[in-house]
């Protein structure tokens, strides 16, 4: 098939607007070997629902969202879920991959490839997110927790060296190269991480002989490599989230979030949130989310705003440590009268087994109807017609029950024009 994909002006009469469609993902852990990882889905009225799929595995570790595609990795079964996200922030479960063991943690994704963190096997695997097939890892010494980029690097915490003991090195890697090109030496545990206004943040946690707890916090400047740390010494109050509110740095502190300084002290009265057993925290549309947890089920999910004023609760799965966010422009279109071609939405899309495809033509026209699978093969011709269908609008329905799982696209061929629309299978 070829690639370029040729799109006709629908031309109409209509009345329409355009909003922004935003959805929040919180993935609660589940406790460790209980295989009890959650994910629930608050929609843009507010609504939370269970994800598809629950549970999604066991020790739900991290989420993310890149583009449509939304990826939980999971630390205890050591497996990556890939889920399609639907333009009304629904998700579709799509694939299951299975990362052999290697004990995986976060995840970020820079031109299309995903870059994971793995503890067991001391690397950043390398995922090709088109074809979900891993390439060659890169290796680092360590235990890699975080995993960020500035768009051109990739960034890494060493959370804990390779006996264990703190580690306290961020890596810098070339992703042209898979090779590490500086390290910077940060506070002892250097965990969650953050870039905001050419700075890289780091929250610090780590342990001495009788498992007392130490925090701490570390910046980096991008531009000189200059490192500011700043450790708060033995206390309990802190945990690792960092989050952006008013354009300031926060991290998880007391029972909220609290704004850091220059010197990564804490600003006196900035405290937002003030709660038992905060675990977890994440902002997104000018609101900020805590997960509380007492370690079972159910735990909550508080919402609030920046004056720190309660929104939402939200009573989810055990352990809720991670959010991720989906935002999305949705058009509104009272359509009267279609002038052109149109190869509309197929119905169902995702589907199990059948699908109908819908197409309007304006003229009488040849029509040519092939479903291609991801390698741009041809593998069905639905309609193939040298004489000309009158003006109207046309049904076809594809059965798929032999074929597998998987991304396919339905090509409309006209004397005039290409119409491509992508088809997701799912049995």
């Amino acid at each position: 098939m070829n690639k370029m994909i040729i799109n006709s002006i629908v031309w109409m009469l209509s009345i329409g607007f355009i909003y922004t469609q935003h959805t929040s993902y919180i993935l609660c852990e589940g406790n460790f070997s209980g295989a009890n990882a959650s994910l629930w889905i608050v929609e843009e009225d507010g609504n939370l629902t269970q994800g598809q799929n629950n549970p999604v595995g066991d020790t739900g570790q991290s989420i993310t969202v890149d583009g449509n595609q939304l990826y939980i990795i999971n630390n205890g079964s050591n497996s990556i879920e890939v889920y399609e996200i639907s333009e009304d922030g629904t998700l579709i479960h799509f694939q299951s991959i299975d990362t052999n063991y290697s004990g995986p943690r976060e995840m970020v994704v820079l031109n299309g490839i995903g870059y994971i963190t793995e503890w067991t096997t001391e690397t950043i695997a390398v995922l090709d997110l088109e074809t979900l097939q891993f390439f060659e890892p890169i290796s680092v010494t360590g235990m890699p927790e975080d995993i960020i980029t500035d768009g051109t690097y990739l960034y890494t915490s060493i959370i804990q060296n390779s006996d264990w003991s703190a580690g306290n090195k961020i890596l810098k890697i070339d992703p042209t190269l898979n090779e590490i090109v500086d390290r910077f030496t940060v506070g002892d545990g250097p965990g969650q991480m953050l870039i905001h206004h050419n700075f890289i943040f780091v929250t610090n946690v780590y342990y001495d002989g009788y498992w007392n707890t130490y925090s701490g916090a570390s910046k980096i400047s991008l531009e000189t490599g200059d490192v500011i740390s700043n450790d708060y010494g033995l206390s309990l109050s802190f945990n690792a989230d960092l989050v952006i509110i008013n354009d300031y740095v926060y991290r998880m502190w007391n029972g909220g979030v609290v704004r850091l300084d220059h010197f990564l002290n804490m600003v006196d009265g900035s405290q937002i949130g003030d709660y038992t057993d905060v675990y977890s925290a994440g902002v997104f549309n000018n609101k900020l989310y805590l997960g509380l947890s007492d370690y079972s089920a159910p735990d909550d999910v508080i919402v609030l705003d920046f004056n720190g004023n309660e929104l939402e609760t939200y009573e989810v799965g055990a352990i809720p440590g991670s959010f991720a966010f989906y935002e999305a422009q949705v058009n509104i279109e009272n359509k009267l009268v279609i002038l052109d071609y149109e190869l509309m939405s197929a119905y169902p899309n995702p589907f199990n087994l059948k699908t109908t495809i819908r197409y309007q033509l304006p003229t009488p026209s040849s029509v040519l109807l092939t479903i291609y699978n991801i390698d741009g093969q041809s593998v069905e011709q639905l309609v193939q017609s040298n004489n000309k269908f009158e003006a109207g609008s046309y049904e076809v329905l594809w059965d798929a029950t032999n074929y597998p799982s998987g991304f396919y696209f339905v090509n409309l061929q006209t004397a005039d024009l290409v119409l491509t629309q992508k088809l997701i299978l799912l049995k």
